[in-house]
């Protein structure tokens, strides 16, 4: 297994039970591995070790961003709090850039990437 970073970390607690999450997330990554043939990222729910969702990209390249986004639906089920987490990384060794190539921010560092979840009340 591959180490995978954190980028990003955001709670909600439910007002209703009976309610929906709709969990999005996406990002651009590069990885400093020139033979990476892989990026992931992986949606995860607090201290659960097994990804909710994933999203995967082929061939991705040192002097490239890739994009991937993530749509999670879930029923609430209860009020109580939850956390959920995005993490990334490349399927071998290599430092992966958030928002950037070879650790230098790309677009000044506007790029829109983000963790959001949203409730839907039926």
């Amino acid at each position: 297994r591959r180490q995978r970073v954190l980028l990003r970390r955001k709670s909600i607690t439910p007002r209703f039970a009976s309610s929906f999450l709709w969990v999005r997330a996406q990002g651009f990554f590069s990885n400093s591995n020139a033979g990476t043939p892989a990026m992931i990222m992986a949606l995860f729910k607090d201290s659960g070790a097994d990804a909710l969702k994933t999203a995967f990209v082929s061939e991705a390249v040192t002097t490239a961003i890739v994009w991937m986004a993530i749509d999670y639906w879930v029923a609430a089920a209860s009020v109580t709090a939850r956390t959920y987490k995005i993490r990334a990384g490349a399927n071998a060794a290599g430092t992966t850039t958030f928002n950037g190539i070879s650790g230098v921010a790309e677009m000044g560092g506007t790029l829109n990437s983000f963790l959001e979840i949203r409730e839907i009340v039926p």
